[in-house]
């Protein structure tokens, strides 16, 4: 009989990241709340998602974990938050 192959681990481990975020975040959403995966390229999640935390919406939240940020929040807000991650996440001098 042949074997399944498991889920890739990246995907499995943003997958647990969007399951956490949609059963810890409060429940009262922005207006229209969108998700959005980001995958960092130079930074942890580990490392953004602190900075990025004090810029979320009421009502929005942001997780992560290794190379992926997970962001529940307006459309606006997510276009503001990936403008400063493009900073944040840059090429080291």
């Amino acid at each position: 009989m042949p074997t399944m192959n498991p889920l890739p681990a990246a995907f499995a481990r943003c997958l647990a990241a969007l399951v956490l975020l949609l059963a810890l975040a409060p429940f009262a959403l922005p207006a229209r709340a969108d998700i959005e995966v980001i995958t960092l390229r130079y930074r942890s999640a580990e490392q953004i998602t602190p900075i990025l935390q004090p810029l979320v919406e009421p009502g929005g939240a942001i997780t992560g974990m290794q190379n992926q940020l997970v962001i529940r929040s307006s459309a606006g807000s997510i276009a503001d938050l990936r403008r400063v991650l493009a900073t944040l996440d840059s090429a080291p001098r």
